[in-house]
């Protein structure tokens, strides 16, 4: 956030990183400035779920939550079994 004397609004905690960036693009995407904030237990990097906020100015958090909430409904809807993900790699040895 550029402006940091302005409040921050926890709008999501999740334990992915991978989760972390996807949702800061969407937003980012939405014009929404987020920035994600990881706790200690994170930052070990060796396969321990760490804790990551989500944190957006007060004045954005309805509309980050609800988009938020809209991709999460999206991603239940996708039928996996007709998602194309290629065929396996053959290994060499």
């Amino acid at each position: 956030m550029n402006t940091p004397h302005l409040p921050a609004h926890v709008i999501a905690r999740v334990t992915s990183e991978a989760e972390a960036v996807a949702i800061c693009a969407a937003l980012a995407g939405e014009g929404i400035e987020v920035v994600k904030s990881s706790g200690a237990a994170a930052d070990f990097r060796v396969g321990i779920a760490g804790n990551y906020e989500l944190l957006v100015h007060d004045a954005d958090a309805d509309r980050a939550r609800a988009l938020i909430e809209r991709l999460r409904q999206e991603s239940k809807q996708i039928d996996w079994s007709q998602v194309d993900v290629g065929d396996p790699e053959q290994e060499s040895n």
